[in-house]
């Protein structure tokens, strides 16, 4: 064999050496938790092939079993202070629909106002970026979770927050302000602070948070409260751990349902067809058909894995995976999911625009990245069928209208450069 021919063969040698070691260093770093197929499925099916998070406006073709769709995004970068690196605590935003237009509240507390083709409009003033800073909340993580406008009064809308009580304890509360149009120079929120000091918690966990609202009747709000990693879900003197029904006047307040981690998603067609969306411990992700009075168990039964978290004291850990729910007499989820999704907000469709998702549950996810289309029997109570469209960005929140589905994008989990976007799906 030739010199050069040998030189050749080291060359060669050695390259594919390198290439086998790079892979192996890259299997070293997956969590244990996340299976071989998992971490080969997100090597070769990469987010950016199908959704490009870095150009300002961009239009893509989505297929799925029902319908083919184009997403439309616009760039919210400028709007919110969301990165990779508050991901889990600080949201980008919510929306909210006002006429033909909608709103989008930043985590942060700014408001702007866009058309349904997703054109900025107008940014708007108001005090709700004061308040934000007010609770000098540590990297931002204690903000505001949700806005809902009054189901009887048009005018008037409602924003979830986290309120400092003093220098290291924090409660739930709400914000209300009332807006005949938004040609309007400032808008001023004011605080209905519906629970008491008693309800202040010291250094809760932010990433157990809820915080949806949604209107229950012309008089109340229903609102999710996370379990902020307390041991309060089953104390019926705690709002933690809860879905709360609170008098729009912040009045007053009761325990709607208990037993709850973290329940991000809340809807209802009726009083009778109430649904959640709640985040497991690890895995355990679960959809909940709400019944008044109920209790969904947590933390004393959850499908949820026992995965090692140094922040849960060992009796928090041991939360029964081996039973079910009812043999502990508490409510069954209609599923639970492992692993994890990363449930967001959930909707019961009633709407004509996607006709064939009607009386189906639409629920959007953060780790998952995906919309999830839930059939479920004429009952309400079991699933039949379960769709899945990958739109490859976490999604926070959405509405649907009769110009399709506007969603606001977080950016693919754990990617360090995406910037969230205003998002809008129509059937091509």
């Amino acid at each position: 064999m030739t010199n050069f021919k040998k030189i050749l063969l080291i060359l060669f040698i050695l390259s594919t050496s390198l290439i086998s070691f790079t892979f192996i260093i890259s299997l070293a770093k997956v969590p244990i938790r996340q299976s071989y197929i998992d971490f080969v499925n997100n090597f070769i099916n990469k987010d950016d092939q199908v959704l490009d998070h870095y150009s300002d406006t961009q239009k893509i073709i989505i297929n799925n079993q029902l319908y083919s769709f184009q997403l439309h995004k616009k760039s919210l970068q400028e709007f919110t202070n969301y990165n990779h690196y508050n991901a889990s605590r600080l949201p980008a935003g919510y929306l909210e629909k006002f006429g033909e237009n909608f709103i989008f509240v930043s985590g942060d507390g700014k408001i702007v106002l866009f058309d349904k083709n997703l054109t900025l409009i107008k940014e708007i003033k108001s005090n709700l970026t004061k308040v934000m800073l007010e609770q000098k909340s540590p990297k931002g993580w204690y903000s505001l979770r949700d806005i809902t406008r009054d189901s009887e009064n048009k005018k008037i809308f409602y924003i979830s927050f986290y309120k400092r009580c003093d220098e290291n304890k924090w409660k739930m509360s709400f914000l209300k302000t009332e807006v005949k149009n938004f040609d309007v120079d400032f808008i001023d929120f004011v605080d209905l602070d519906p629970f008491g000091n008693e309800q202040c918690i010291s250094n809760p966990n932010s990433t157990h948070s809820g915080g949806r609202i949604i209107n229950f009747d012309k008089d109340n709000l229903l609102v999710t409260v996370g379990d902020w990693l307390m041991k309060l879900a089953q104390d019926d003197n705690s709002i933690y751990g809860k879905i709360i029904e609170v008098k729009k006047t912040g009045e007053n307040y009761k325990i709607f349902s208990k037993g709850h981690r973290n329940p991000q998603g809340l809807t209802m067609l009726n009083k009778e067809l109430i649904f959640s969306s709640e985040h497991g411990h690890v895995g355990g992700d679960e959809l909940n058909k709400i019944i008044k009075d109920n209790n969904y168990g947590w933390p004393i039964v959850s499908y949820s894995t026992l995965g090692q978290d140094p922040r849960l004291e060992p009796q928090l850990k041991t939360h029964n995976s081996d039973k079910t729910h009812d043999d502990l007499g508490f409510e069954e989820p209609l599923i639970a999911l492992t692993p994890a999704i990363g449930p967001s907000e959930v909707m019961l469709y009633s709407g004509d625009y996607f006709s064939l998702w009607k009386n189906k549950i639409i629920m959007s996810s953060l780790k998952a990245q995906s919309l999830f289309i839930i059939t479920l029997n004429e009952s309400f109570n079991k699933i039949n069928h379960i769709e899945k469209i990958h739109i490859a960005s976490r999604i926070r929140d959405f509405i649907v209208t009769e110009e399709g589905m506007y969603l606001v994008l977080e950016g693919r989990y754990q990617n360090q450069k995406d910037t969230p976007n205003l998002g809008k799906i129509t059937i091509e």
